[in-house]
């Protein structure tokens, strides 16, 4: 429901329970639901032929049930936050951009579509927001994620060069 919640939140309104939604969530999934070291995988994705010599077979597809769903809701989730990001309320792009921040920073699950969010950021309208964008940006490269230096520069490169990209938004990019 927290996630349904997020979802209509660009459409119909209730700006104020989506900033609390975004909170919430971002606790539950980096807190609770997200393993810190690895990557999630889709039911699909599991070795299902192993499986079935295993002695704990259905507690094992169980799990992988499970770990599917998780998948698929924190897949919502960051596409909610994709869309919270472009909202005209400025406090909703910032609460978006933070936890979109926060969850690259502390775990693996979804990182490309969390990079372009930043990214994507750095072309905003408002300067805060941009420059808030970098400043998050260059915190995940010199503190947190030192080994994503390349990772975030060619998605910044790829950023800058795009068709339609304004005079600011290089200038962020440069700045970075």
């Amino acid at each position: 429901s927290l996630l349904a919640l997020l979802e209509k939140a660009r459409v119909k309104g209730g700006k104020r329970g989506a900033v609390q939604a975004v909170a919430a969530l971002q606790e539950l999934f980096r807190d609770a639901l997200l393993p810190p070291d690895r990557k999630l995988r889709y039911f699909s994705e599991q070795p299902l032929a192993a499986s079935s010599a295993a002695q704990h077979e259905r507690k094992r597809l169980l799990y992988w049930h499970v770990e599917d769903l998780i998948k698929r809701a924190y897949t919502r989730f960051v596409n909610a936050l994709d869309a919270l990001s472009r909202d005209p309320l400025p406090v909703l792009k910032e609460k978006s951009v933070k936890a979109a921040y926060e969850m690259l920073r502390s775990r693996p699950e979804g990182e490309r579509a969390l990079l372009s969010i930043l990214v994507n950021k750095l072309g905003d309208p408002q300067r805060r927001t941009a420059s808030n964008a970098a400043h998050l940006l260059l915190e995940l490269v010199s503190k947190d994620h030192p080994a994503m230096k390349r990772i975030v520069a060619r998605e910044v490169e790829t950023f800058t060069f795009r068709k339609g990209v304004g005079l600011k938004a290089q200038y962020y990019a440069a700045v970075l």
